[in-house]
């Protein structure tokens, strides 16, 4: 009886647990049955991402220097192949671009090293037209990209001073002021002009009179005015003035002499030249100048003081009068003879000419006598 219960239950259980293990199969059919898989291969393969171009941080040497007697050289070192471009800046202004993406493999660069890439790393302190830069700092930047016109993968900078000592220095100052420009208006007032030169008489006997010189100044400030007097070989002979002189006109005189006294020694006959120089005041530069010819000549002149020294007669007439009333009575007696015996060298009217003259000489001499 025990046994058949025994193997009730064990049929049971064995009911149960296939059961079981139906259901459980069911659930993992419905629940966690593998998804269906949906696989797309490429026509191509995807390439790889390219390396970022990393620049380390360039190296100027020297950092300061003198670009009359030195040149600096510039360093870089770039991580992967790329596309570089190094230029020198002033603030944020390119002054000079030394490399415009060039295509460079991985690798360190210098101006100390050979090659062409290198030396254009070598910097002489000039602007790209050629121009000395003054003195100051500068900045080099280095970029670099993946391709020529892609975008910048990394930037780096390093400063670069320039130092040349004034006694080098081709360039004025950073902060020179400049001469500022001239205004033309103000230029052409401050022009010193002489006009209307002249000379009055032209031709003069010095022994009885003078020449004037005359002129006239134009100028805001005046001028320095030289008058001299000039011999035919252009060799001075008298300086007349020299000093400043106001704007407007200017006269001066010459007496013919060598000092230009009125009692000195005369000059002698000949054409004289008058030059007149007109200078700046302040600086003593000559702006402008006039010229004229004088003609000098000397002849005897008897003058006032001579013909008072002339003696004279007691009874006011001058003994030279009485001399001429004889010499004339002379003349007409020999006249009248030489008619009387027919010794005349002429004929005609001359004959009664030489007659009649002595007489009328002799009829005025004796009524002024009177």
């Amino acid at each position: 009886m025990f046994k058949q219960i025994q193997k009730t239950v064990g049929i049971i259980s064995l009911i149960m647990f296939a059961g079981a293990m139906i259901a459980a199969s069911s659930a993992f059919a419905v629940e966690d049955a593998p998804p269906t898989l949906n696989l797309t291969i490429p026509s191509d393969p995807v390439a790889p991402a390219a390396p970022l171009v990393d620049i380390t941080t360039p190296a100027v040497t020297p950092a300061t220097f003198n670009p009359v007697t030195q040149t600096t050289d510039i360093s870089f070192t770039i991580s992967a192949n790329g596309f570089i471009t190094v230029e020198i800046l002033d603030d944020t202004t390119q002054k000079k671009l030394l490399l415009n993406n060039e295509n460079l493999i991985a690798g360190s660069y210098s101006g100390a090293n050979s090659g062409a890439i290198n030396a254009a790393l070598k910097w002489n302190g000039k602007d790209s037209a050629g121009v000395n830069l003054p003195n100051k700092a500068y900045t080099v930047k280095v970029t670099s990209k993946q391709t020529a016109t892609g975008a910048v993968l990394d930037t780096a900078t390093a400063a670069v001073t320039i130092n040349t000592p004034a006694s080098d220095n081709p360039v004025p100052p950073v902060n020179s002021n400049p001469t500022p420009p001239v205004d033309p208006k103000k230029e052409e007032v401050a022009k010193i002009n002489l006009v209307n030169a002249k000379v009055e008489p032209k031709k003069f006997n010095p022994a009885i009179d003078e020449v004037e010189i005359s002129y006239t100044i134009f100028s805001s400030y005046g001028a320095k005015i030289e008058v001299k007097i000039l011999n035919e070989d252009k060799e001075k002979v008298v300086t007349l003035v020299d000093k400043k002189q106001d704007s407007g006109k200017q006269t001066v005189k010459w007496y013919g002499t060598k000092d230009n006294k009125e009692d000195g020694e005369l000059v002698d006959a000949g054409t004289y030249t008058y030059k007149i120089i007109a200078k700046n005041p302040t600086t003593s530069d000559t702006e402008d100048t006039e010229d004229g010819e004088i003609e000098v000549f000397i002849s005897n002149v008897i003058n006032d003081k001579d013909e008072e020294k002339s003696p004279k007669a007691d009874n006011g007439s001058d003994q030279s009068s009485q001399s001429s009333m004889g010499n004339t009575q002379t003349n007409a007696t020999m006249a009248l003879n030489n008619t009387n015996t027919g010794e005349v060298a002429n004929t005609g009217p001359e004959v009664l000419f030489y007659a009649l003259l002595p007489l009328a000489s002799l009829i005025v001499i004796n009524k002024f006598k009177k």
